[in-house]
């Protein structure tokens, strides 16, 4: 692709940080999170806008990355500096699916959920760990619903079932007081639950 129209061309300070940014990218691509910080600061500042009309195409043209594998990154470098103040991220020893489990968490979330499966792993997190230390905090952010009333086909059906029990239990109750002889003593309240039931 060739160079689009200059509209808003970068300052010799943007072209300098682009230039590291790059070098970084094509040179450190075995940490993530090294070539994460440097294409979120070339998306953050705009620094493809020279030669490319999008982050997407500048990734794709430039570094020959999926926009999807490009966002992971930047994800991950996200991630990390969210957990810098609880873990050493300066190495690439973070499992990027670690990462993408902790990146579906509020940022202010993700140290603690770290912290929780570490200390469920007695130090040293499995994956598993972390996933299920990121399940708690997600279950524990949804909201509490009462349980509603059925509605449509499923409320009658539910309706028939409990007036089917409660005759089948008066039956009972009815044949228990008889046995007992409360029978009569009885038969007003049962009378009234009897039209009640139906």
């Amino acid at each position: 692709m060739g160079k689009t129209e200059i509209a808003n061309p970068l300052n010799s300070l943007e072209r300098t940080t682009l230039r590291n940014a790059e070098k970084v990218v094509d040179g450190g691509k075995t940490t993530f999170l090294e070539v994460g910080n440097a294409l979120k600061i070339i998306q953050d500042g705009a620094l493809y806008r020279e030669t490319h009309k999008s982050f997407q195409a500048y990734v794709e043209e430039r570094h020959e990355f999926k926009r999807a594998w490009a966002y992971r990154l930047i994800q991950g470098a996200t991630v990390a500096q969210n957990l810098s103040s609880v873990c050493d991220t300066s190495t690439p020893s973070l499992p990027s699916r670690q990462v993408e489990a902790l990146a579906k968490l509020p940022a202010e979330q993700q140290a603690a959920a770290w912290l929780d499966a570490k200390d469920a792993s007695d130090g040293d997190p499995s994956t598993e760990d972390v996933e299920a230390s990121v399940e708690t905090y997600l279950a524990a952010d949804e909201p509490y619903e009462e349980p509603g009333e059925p509605e449509g086909d499923e409320a009658d059906e539910d309706l028939v079932k409990a007036q089917a029990t409660a005759r089948k239990v008066l039956g009972q109750l009815t044949r228990a007081l008889e046995t007992m002889g409360l029978l009569e003593a009885c038969r007003g309240p049962l009378t009234t639950i009897k039209k009640k039931v139906g």
